[in-house]
């Protein structure tokens, strides 16, 4: 896919590479696409990407991923369950 932008003051001082990443951080904060896809859309590597989000206050980590996988852990280890978080 090709996106053409006008040529105007603000993405002329930026490098494709900021732009793949502003756009793959924003699809991926509306819920648009996966973690994993917006590496790819921002063409860097996993870990750059949680940078990326990090660095723009994106969660990446939310607090109903952690209660899905505590709930996991709990049924594969029942004898010792683990408290959930208070949201």
């Amino acid at each position: 896919m090709t996106i053409t932008l006008p040529d105007t003051p603000a993405t002329m001082r930026m490098s494709e590479e900021e732009i793949r990443t502003e756009l793959a951080c924003s699809l991926f904060a509306r819920g648009k696409v996966s973690s994993q896809v917006a590496a790819d859309i921002a063409g860097v590597s996993y870990s750059r990407l949680l940078d990326a989000l990090c660095e723009r206050r994106i969660p990446y980590f939310t607090t109903e991923m952690l209660r899905q996988d505590i709930e996991s852990l709990n049924r594969m280890f029942p004898d010792n369950p683990l408290p959930l978080p208070s949201v």
